[in-house]
């Protein structure tokens, strides 16, 4: 691998390190001479659709996604001859946990000041739509530990979940039961080990277990194996600071805010990033910095694609748009069963776009709904006598940002190839745009 060249300009110079599924190089990029890290899949892992699509949503997230405390995108490409790369920028230092295992704990304003970081990155994402859902402190990079330019910057957005627009994963149209992947069983909240939806709060419980860390030198929870530790974030109290030795140590307001962190309902714990920042600061008698960003109010980093601009708009393109009021997850799941229900295969799946090629009908796949009936929603797709596969694109925006749950999706297709536009080809066309509008409409 050293001395092969990524993207024309990337020249790998020497191995970085190894994870469970990918592989991190340092490289050279041409003209400049700075350095950078390139990010591959395993060869092994390149044939995984769940692994390579962890990777996809690392990539999609972290070149959309700017801040001053997450690790920057460079460059990157979804179809290359190895496979999906990724080109960040090359940081110096050590990650949160390679600092405990030094250092054992760390002072309760030392990690304020840690926290303020990671909550305002944290803040920024959530604003943007972006869940992390896999927050930990092999996640968290420290750079100049132990000095006054101390930086936390956070990494790793394989399991994020972006709320703020449309993306399906394709394995989960494949099986729209199927739970996605997220959470490290140590920082996992309960709500995911339920089987439930996590929202943002569901960071701040995993922000709650690396406090708990950072200030004890221990975790809340330990369990022989993965369920038993993820069946104590779901019953079990976290212990008090008391009863393993910390009550001279620490003082009670430090520990009344992370338990507030690790609180079973998401309702009792703090509404945002930026609430818990605050309270930590408060209780260590500090004051916050400032952010290190400023946001329009309501504003996304990570916005979708006008369906004006799609792809398939052109003169043979079929074009309906739908007004739906209800939460975007809800609008996703629908979505999914959607397409499951119609036979299609996901084609391409970006934020803002979903890419879908629909069967010839007539050949008709049997498919039971995943909703449990024969129909999809209110009507049903006939075979009609149309030649060839039709490809179609999804997408949703939300034009206000005061109104979160008013949602737009509009459904663009066109013939697939050499299909025929024909009359049939378009009564097919209107027969799934009034199924989907049954499907978000819930008739």
């Amino acid at each position: 691998m050293v001395g092969q060249v990524f993207l024309d300009k990337y020249m790998v110079i020497t191995p970085l390190a190894e994870g469970g599924m990918s592989r991190l190089f340092l490289a050279r990029q041409s003209p400049s001479g700075r350095e950078v890290v390139v990010k591959l899949l395993k060869d092994e892992y390149l044939a995984e659709r769940e692994t390579a699509e962890h990777f996809r949503r690392e990539i999609h997230v972290t070149t959309h996604f700017k801040h001053p405390n997450a690790v920057a995108a460079i460059d990157s490409a979804l179809n290359t001859p190895t496979g999906p790369v990724l080109i960040m920028e090359y940081l110096r230092g050590l990650d949160l946990y390679e600092l405990l295992c030094r250092k054992g704990r760390l002072p309760a304003q030392r990690v304020a000041q840690l926290l303020a970081q990671l909550c305002d990155v944290l803040q920024a994402a959530h604003d943007d739509g972006i869940i992390h859902r896999d927050l930990k402190p092999g996640n968290c990079m420290i750079l100049s530990a132990g000095t006054s330019r101390e930086t936390l910057k956070l990494m790793d957005f394989g399991l994020a979940q972006m709320r703020s627009v449309l993306y399906i994963a394709p394995e989960e149209v494949d099986d729209p039961r199927m739970a996605a992947a997220a959470g490290t069983p140590e920082y996992m909240c309960p709500e995911l080990v339920r089987g439930q939806v996590m929202d943002h709060r569901g960071d701040i419980y995993s922000i709650g277990v690396i406090l708990f860390e950072l200030i004890t030198g221990r975790r809340p929870f330990e369990g022989a194996t993965a369920d038993d530790l993820m069946l104590a974030h779901m019953r079990e109290a976290p212990p008090r600071f008391a009863d393993i030795g910390f009550a001279d140590l620490v003082p009670p307001s430090v520990e009344a805010v992370i338990q507030s962190c690790l609180a079973k309902s998401p309702e009792d714990r703090p509404a945002s990033a930026t609430e818990l920042a605050h309270r930590f600061m408060k209780a260590v008698g500090g004051i916050l910095p400032p952010s290190r960003t400023t946001r329009p109010k309501g504003g996304s980093g990570l916005v979708a694609r006008p369906a004006e601009n799609a792809t398939l708009t052109n003169r043979f393109a079929f074009r309906h748009s739908i007004e739906a009021v209800m939460p975007e997850a809800m609008a996703l799941i629908k979505l999914k069963g959607f397409i499951h229900d119609l036979g299609g295969t996901v084609l391409d799946s970006v934020p803002g776009q979903i890419k879908v090629r629909l069967p010839d009908p007539q050949q008709p796949e049997k498919k039971t709904s995943m909703f449990g009936r024969g129909d999809h929603g209110g009507g049903q797709v006939s075979a009609l006598q149309v030649v060839g596969a039709t490809e179609m694109e999804l997408h949703m925006e939300r034009e206000d940002p005061a109104q979160p749950n008013r949602l737009t999706v509009t459904l663009l297709m066109r013939p697939s190839g050499r299909a025929l536009v024909t009359p049939a080809w378009r009564n097919r066309c209107n027969h799934i745009g009034r199924d989907l509008q049954a499907y978000l409409m819930g008739r």
